[in-house]
């Protein structure tokens, strides 16, 4: 018994000694703050592009999800202060796209940020627009609110509004931020297929004022800057260069958050390729043109709980060389149902003078659409605190 006793005894003290020793041992292992997010819209549509003749009208009608994205961000702190994480997000392209069916990954990259800086290495957005107008979404007015890609022949937005870059950001102070990027803008060939380079063939900068969420109903002047975007392009037309030139403002009409009226006006000018024309690859991105684009727009927060918002959008872009000429008008309305749950409807109209119209065959289009939104913003082991919402990566069509 007491050789049982004895060895029962030793048992315990080893294990004890065991425990003692691995208790010594830090597990380095840190968990991530994670937050999920996205949107899916989903909006039946129907409309008409009217040509020269009653014969060349084509009506057009689908139940469009496009722009429906999921978003995944992984961050954690630094010993030595600030943020470093990873982003995924995938998104559903047009129907009518080259990218029909697939999903497409619209973020995907690394980044830091603190106090004064921050970085972003990988896939994410280009920084080839300013302004974000009231429309449901971002390729409604694509072709006058951002800069286009001239190293692109397929018919899909992603490839317009996306690319790899690098990109630093410096905060001179709170609400003013000097960057700089380079990146590569996807490349494809005559009928739209991606290209296996990966060739650095853009690179901007831009000085920016923005104010933050929380004041952007109290200040007069929510948003303000320039952009320089610069482009190379090296294919079957040759070797050229193209620079854009990116101004553009926000401000509030008035200084009620309550029921805010707020206007916003941007503008755009592409110098183009040599040698382009309207009718050639890629006419209409490569030939030298302006854009302008303004809105004005109402939102209802009683309480400051967003309950709808009204806007109008009108835009005009002028192919001057070409003389050529097109504008659209976008109203929409927007009614909060529930948090990230929206009613959503909207017009468009867009008239090309008959420059544009030998070219894409209709003289004018016009559409109108009705749906449903859902988003929603989750955290989990959130342990550092937000700079930015994850859904502000995405085209916000309703002031939160």
């Amino acid at each position: 018994m007491n050789m049982k006793l004895k060895t029962l005894s030793m048992a315990l003290l080893a294990m004890l000694g065991i425990q003692s020793v691995a208790a010594l041992e830090v597990d380095r292992e840190v968990m991530p703050r994670v937050t999920v997010g996205g949107r899916l819209i989903a909006t039946p549509s129907a409309g008409k592009s009217e040509g020269f003749a009653a014969t060349d009208d084509e009506e057009h009608s689908a139940v469009d999800i496009s722009d429906s994205s999921l978003l995944l961000r992984f961050d954690k702190r630094l010993y030595d202060g600030g943020v470093a994480g990873a982003f995924v997000g995938f998104t559903k392209p047009d129907a009518d796209s080259d990218l029909d069916d697939d999903i497409y990954f619209h973020q995907l990259n690394a980044f830091f940020w603190n106090k004064d800086f921050e970085a972003v290495l990988g896939r994410t957005r280009l920084p080839n627009t300013l302004i974000e107008f009231p429309t449901l979404r971002d390729d409604d007015l694509l072709s006058y609110t951002h800069v286009q890609n001239l190293t692109s022949f397929a018919e899909n937005d992603q490839y317009q509004i996306y690319g790899d870059v690098v990109s630093l950001g410096w905060h001179i102070n709170p609400t003013l931020t000097l960057s700089g990027w380079v990146g590569t803008r996807t490349e494809t060939d005559a009928t739209g297929d991606k290209l296996g380079e990966f060739n650095v063939n853009s690179a901007g900068f831009g000085l920016v004022y923005a104010q933050p969420e929380e004041l952007a109903y109290l200040k007069r002047l929510r948003r303000a800057g320039i952009l320089i975007d610069y482009q190379d392009v090296d294919d079957v037309t040759g070797d050229d260069s193209s620079y854009s030139a990116i101004a553009g403002a926000e401000w509030n009409l008035n200084n009620d958050p309550t029921r805010n009226w707020s206007t916003a006006v941007q503008a755009i000018y592409n110098d183009g390729l040599d040698g382009a024309t309207l009718a050639g690859p890629n006419g209409l991105r490569r030939t030298e043109s302006w854009s302008a684009a303004g809105s004005v727009r109402l939102t209802n927060r009683p309480k400051l709980l967003t309950r709808w918002q009204a806007g109008v959008t009108a835009a005009y872009k002028d192919y001057d060389e070409a003389n050529a000429s097109q504008f659209s008008i976008i109203p929409s309305f927007v009614y909060r149902l529930g948090s990230g749950v929206d009613l959503v409807s909207q017009v468009a109209y867009t008239n090309l003078d008959d420059g544009l119209a030998a070219v894409t065959g209709y003289d004018r289009d016009y559409s109108i659409m009705a749906g449903l939104s859902f988003s929603f913003d989750m955290k989990f082991n959130d342990t550092i605190g937000e700079r930015t919402s994850i859904l502000d990566t995405e085209h916000s069509y309703i002031r939160r």
